[in-house]
């Protein structure tokens, strides 16, 4: 749109250096000479691999800038123009009321908003001279400006209205005194003394700790009860575990599951989703889910991993994470599911889940899996709300995917391990050296 220099903001836009205009820009190489006896600047950088140069005038003894420039590489016009067109098109990216604005907070005399209003609204109708009911004409603009801005608070508020219907009002509160009354749940835990019933546990191990391993073991006692790690008594779901696997290859996830030998197979529900879109990025994805959890009736879901499933930008920002954690607890309860499982990698010490510290914070339960040296010993402990279990040697089974308590702390498990290697290594060397005994114990616990 051309004003044809008539809008009182072309004035303003002349108050202002070209060095103020250009400082917005980036940085600039200047240059002078003087031509019939003005002078002239060359203004010139590099951006993006593209050389850009303007030049701008001012009188050598009043130091008047001149008020336009013009390209002499780099821009599409080649003859000079305003600088509110330039501040229009370099600055404002086009926006007549944005330069307008822009000119009106940085012009050296600040300037009324509905006199720079009035300019746009003769600019828009081609008009030379103020139109005979001007102030009316600028009113009316103004108030369809507040119309929209009403327009798109309505909106939010509908949005507002909208999302609070689909996910429905909070329930009333209760009399603490009803609530005594009421008969308590039958089951206390899920998995006696690590599980609270109706509360979500997280898996927190080392990279290769056996995490996967371990979260096959919760499913097995899940699905076909009995004990879990061989001491835990486990309350067996009514309905159906889910599985996400966003680790494993479906053929290599196959095979393990297939060593547990299940003997309720069918209430197990996999989603395999290695290299597959993530369940939890957007609404609509999300609301698909919670339709499949309610279809497949899953009662219990283990999501692995934590890293695969976020859907934030950075799993280190407590902000980002939290509000992904509670979106897992709403995706939960719409879909029916009374607890979940979360898997997490550990930290590089192994003590702590990997990345914001509301992950320590948020689970009822925490299972942290331990590796000793070169990785040989595994451990597991339990903390968290009417959960405390100290750290205790578990052993691989001869199936290979079977895990056990052994009873003995790591230290001991250590301990009775080397008393095993001295027996087999002193039995099949019975008159061997102290130093060989010893280098061969150094070999076998590292």
């Amino acid at each position: 749109m051309a004003y044809n220099n008539l809008g009182s903001h072309f004035d303003a836009a002349k108050q202002i250096s070209i060095d103020d205009i250009l400082s917005n820009l980036g940085v600039w190489d200047s240059r002078e000479s003087i031509v019939d006896g003005i002078v002239v600047v060359s203004h010139s950088r590099t951006t993006r691999g593209k050389e850009v140069t303007i030049q701008s005038t001012y009188h050598p003894k009043t130091y008047e800038e001149g008020d336009k420039v013009q390209f002499v590489k780099g821009g599409n016009d080649a003859f000079p123009i305003h600088k509110f067109d330039f501040i229009r098109d370099m600055l404002c990216g086009g926006n007549e009321l944005a330069a307008i604005t822009w000119v009106s907070n940085n012009a050296p005399v600040k300037r009324s908003w509905l006199v720079d209003l009035g300019d746009l609204v003769k600019a828009e109708e081609g008009l030379s001279e103020p139109i005979s009911d001007e102030r009316n004409h600028i009113v009316a603009l103004a108030a369809r400006q507040v119309l929209r801005i009403k327009a798109d608070e309505l909106a939010k508020l509908e949005l507002a209205e909208e999302s609070f219907r689909r996910e429905g009002a909070i329930p009333q509160p209760m009399s603490v005194i009803d609530w005594l009354q009421e008969p308590d749940q039958v089951a206390q835990f899920r998995i006696e003394e690590l599980w609270v019933k109706g509360g979500n546990n997280f898996i927190v191990a080392p990279n290769k700790g056996g995490k996967t391993t371990l979260v096959l073991n919760v499913l097995k006692a899940l699905v076909d009860g009995g004990l879990f790690l061989g001491k835990f008594n486990t309350l067996p779901v009514t309905r159906n575990v889910g599985i996400i696997n966003f680790e494993l290859s479906p053929s290599q996830y196959k095979r393990w599951i297939r060593k547990l030998e299940l003997r309720n197979v069918a209430n197990v529900k996999v989603w395999n989703l290695r290299g597959l879109p993530n369940p939890f990025r957007t609404p609509t994805s999300r609301a698909h889910f919670v339709a499949q959890l309610l279809e497949n009736n899953i009662e219990v879901l283990i999501i692995d991993p934590f890293s695969s499933a976020f859907t934030g930008k950075n799993a280190k920002e407590n902000e980002e994470v939290k509000e992904f954690l509670l979106l897992i607890d709403s995706l939960a309860a719409q879909g029916n599911v009374e607890e979940y499982l979360l898997v997490v990698h550990a930290g590089h010490d192994g003590t702590r889940a990997r990345g914001a510290s509301t992950l320590a914070d948020h689970p009822d339960a925490t299972w942290f899996i331990g590796k000793g040296e070169a990785g040989r010993l595994r451990t597991f402990r339990a903390e968290g709300r009417d959960v405390s279990y100290t750290e205790e040697a578990i052993t691989l089974g001869v199936d290979g995917i079977t895990l056990t308590l052994t009873g003995l702390t790591k230290a001991d498990s250590v301990l009775e391990n080397m008393k095993l290697h001295v027996s087999n290594f002193v039995g099949k060397n019975p008159n061997c050296m102290q130093v060989k005994l010893r280098l061969r114990l150094r070999e076998q616990i590292r």
